[in-house]
């Protein structure tokens, strides 16, 4: 009897050697969707967007955003290109709905919205008609569910114990041997 319950102790031991470890990285937060902080999309406007029409405006000027993933745009005026009068340009982020706008931001300001409604939200400078953008807004992004092999060596383990249980106490076990009545 007492080889039986030293054969059943090393089994759940292993079990457990096995199995916690997995259980620990399968639900860590490292591995968890739900740990997924949101991002924040920047936006630049470059040296020289305030000095002529070919300038480049917003940099980039298209993005894509998802609700809850990066849906959060922050535009920093990064324009200190003076004009023929020597003044350092302001600029605007004005949505074309006026859903947003940010007030004149000089070098270094930064102007931070979030967009909460799906849709295509057109923007632009109000003090330089030349320059435009666009944020188009998708909604939440539905993460595909993932089922991590470490899970998958838990359940397993656990199975593989409670059948090796099962059987030591019906006396049938060919792994765990049977105490002498």
């Amino acid at each position: 009897m007492k080889s039986g319950r030293i054969s059943i102790l090393l089994v759940v031991a292993a079990v457990a050697g096995l199995g916690f470890p997995a259980a620990v990285f399968a639900f860590s937060p490292q591995n968890s969707a739900l740990a997924i902080s949101p991002q924040v999309t920047m936006i630049s406007i470059p040296s020289g967007s305030g000095i002529t029409q070919s300038s480049q405006g917003y940099s980039p000027a298209s993005v894509v955003v998802v609700i809850g993933v990066n849906n959060t745009v922050t535009w920093t005026d990064n324009d200190n290109q003076m004009d023929a009068n020597g003044y350092t340009p302001n600029h605007t982020a004005t949505a074309n709905d006026n859903s947003f706008t940010s007030v004149s931001l000089s070098i270094g300001d930064q102007f931070t919205y979030t967009f909460n409604s799906p849709g295509t939200y057109m923007y632009h400078c109000k003090i330089h008609s030349w320059m435009n953008g666009v944020v188009i807004v998708k909604g939440t992004a539905t993460p595909t569910p993932e089922f991590p092999l470490p899970f998958v060596v838990l359940i397993v383990a656990l199975g593989v114990a409670a059948a090796a249980f099962s059987l030591a106490r019906r006396g049938s076990s060919p792994i765990l041997p049977t105490s002498a009545p």
